[in-house]
């Protein structure tokens, strides 16, 4: 089976970015932001490229059951598209295909995602993010014209990873572009299909939301307890423009998800949400930067996460507030549920403020489960393994009840509610 053949320019943009990411190297034990989360061991590993599949893969049944209710639908196996089993969009004015068929056309389209490529990958990935450049096979690109009819385009792009004996990496790329008063409901998942064999996952995702659009979206990471992931979400607001992110974290060896949110036009609106569920020795560490540019746009975050056994998450955010931001509306929370002596939370929300007329907020905290509520449920009747999970879930469903999208909802009930999870 064979991937598409990169055009001259994006092959010597390539060659530059492979150059940047041996220059600056790794994130070390000297970066600030990474003094919680060290890579020793990931570079001793020494990844490979997974290769391309002869033949084009199948998508698992499993796999399939995350998306309902989606207009269409994406698929990649270990950065390859699956087209069989894909529903794309090539219509004027919306285009909702893989990254490699957009760079295959000509014209307007190409220089389409020319322009929507050239953004450099967040700093504190170091090379890390030159990386994902440098290696992409392919990914989701949806360009989504403005649009005036009011209709919610509800897209699904689901990237299936799958590990060899030899460790290996995948690099998905995707790109999303809302012109003027467009609507849409976007799935990302990622799924790891061979949770105990060493891979990594180096992920990219742009987001541009022009003005007065709205989108919903939810990113899923269901990794496997040997993958290392790291993912770079970029997101750009205009006037009037209004997010809602969903993020779910599900184990993974060592996580680092950054996220970075710039409210540029005035009235913008972000809503971000996460949720980690941790077992085993994960570690995820999400990093956060919300920078208010523009007067009068509001942002309000709250994540939560759940550990057990020897886990650790990380949480450390950023918010900016810039001097011409006045009126502008924010806060960060972030809160730990530990249910194991073994386990641990670090927080590290940040302010910086430089307008005068604005409300800013910003909070954590960790805890156990209380114990007056715990024997409440087991003077009850009920064991205290299910007592235990009805209460983690209740930490939970303040996140997941935010979540307004049917697509979205049913994506991150087919983890959280089936009978696999252990933690609740």
């Amino acid at each position: 089976m064979l991937t598409f053949s990169a055009p001259a320019w994006l092959q010597e943009e390539q060659k530059a970015a492979l150059k940047k990411a041996q220059e600056i190297g790794l994130p070390g034990i000297e970066d600030e932001s990474w003094r919680y989360t060290q890579l020793k061991n990931f570079a001793t590993l020494g990844f490979e490229k997974a290769p391309v599949p002869k033949t084009e893969p199948s998508v698992p049944e499993e796999v399939r059951r995350f998306v309902s209710g989606a207009d269409y639908v994406l698929y990649f196996y270990n950065g390859v598209y699956v087209k069989k089993d894909s529903h794309s969009n090539m219509h004027e004015g919306a285009l909702i295909v893989p990254l490699s068929r957009a760079l295959m056309s000509a014209g307007r389209v190409q220089e389409l995602v020319r322009s929507h490529l050239r953004r450099e990958p967040s700093s504190q990935l170091k090379g890390l993010g030159w990386d994902n450049f440098a290696h992409f096979n392919d990914g989701a690109f949806l360009h989504i014209g403005e649009d005036g009819s009011g209709e919610t385009k509800k897209v699904a792009v689901i990237h299936i990873h799958e590990g060899a004996q030899q460790p290996i990496a995948t690099y998905p790329r995707n790109t999303f572009f809302f012109g003027s008063g467009a609507s849409a409901e976007i799935l990302e998942v990622h799924v790891c299909a061979s949770p105990a064999v060493e891979m990594q996952v180096n992920n990219s995702s742009s987001w541009v939301v022009s003005e007065g659009a709205r989108i919903e979206v939810g990113q899923i990471f269901h990794l496997g307890a040997e993958t290392y992931c790291f993912s770079d979400t970029q997101v750009r607001l205009e006037s009037q423009a209004v997010a809602k992110f969903f993020t779910l974290n599900w184990n993974g060896r060592l996580v680092r998800n950054e996220q970075s949110f710039v409210l540029e036009g005035e009235g913008a609106g972000a809503e971000i949400y996460g949720l980690s569920l941790l077992n085993s020795r994960s570690h995820v560490d999400c990093s956060s930067c919300v920078h208010h540019k523009a007067s009068a746009t509001t942002s309000r975050q709250l994540v939560k996460n759940v550990l057990m056994d020897e886990s650790r998450a990380v949480f450390s955010g950023r918010l900016i507030i810039d001097p011409k931001a006045q009126k502008s509306d924010a806060s960060q929370y972030n809160a730990n549920l530990l249910l194991s002596e073994r386990c641990e939370a670090d927080s590290r929300p940040q302010l910086e403020i430089s307008a005068d007329d604005v409300k800013a907020a910003h909070g954590a905290t960790s805890g156990q489960l209380n114990e007056e509520e715990l024997f409440y449920l087991q003077s009850r009747g009920i064991p205290c393994a299910q007592a235990e999970k009805i209460l983690s879930l209740g930490f939970q469903r303040q996140v997941i009840e935010k979540i307004t999208s049917p697509m979205i909802r049913h994506g991150v009930n087919s983890l959280i509610q089936n009978g696999e999870a252990n933690h609740g």
